[in-house]
């Protein structure tokens, strides 16, 4: 997976300018909506705050058992980083971003339903929602 010069910067500077850990990670949850969606800027927030459950995002989200597991894990990764600013969880230990690390830096854990998309998107952890 390719990350612009200026993701990767932009982490490293974050990670250099302060003594709080940073971490990143890329949600590629697939709408079944319209043939298929792929995710976008900001997909993740009705996972996060368990939204699914909602009509419209029940249509977008296709309803799936898949997709609420997954709401249960990006749910959980984003209260356990509010509470212990550590987003990792049983099933997933979540590296820190480390600009010295390029093998870690540029393999950020996938969020998605989809195994067989996770195994070739990355060669780091994954959530996956089945």
């Amino acid at each position: 997976m390719y990350f612009a010069p200026f993701h990767t910067n932009a982490l490293a500077a974050k990670s250099q300018g302060g003594t709080d850990p940073v971490y990143h990670y890329i949600f590629a949850y697939e709408c079944p909506m319209n043939g298929g969606i792929t995710s976008h800027h900001t997909s993740e927030i009705a996972f996060v705050f368990h939204n699914l459950t909602e009509p419209q995002l029940r249509l977008a989200t296709g309803d799936g058992p898949q997709g609420y597991v997954l709401q249960d894990k990006v749910s959980t990764a984003w209260l356990n980083f509010a509470k212990t600013r550590n987003p990792s969880q049983p099933g997933l230990e979540w590296k820190t971003f480390m600009p010295t690390d390029r093998q870690h830096s540029g393999r950020p854990p996938i969020l998605t339903p989809l195994s067989e998309r996770s195994a070739l998107l990355n060669s780091g952890p994954a959530i996956a929602g089945t």
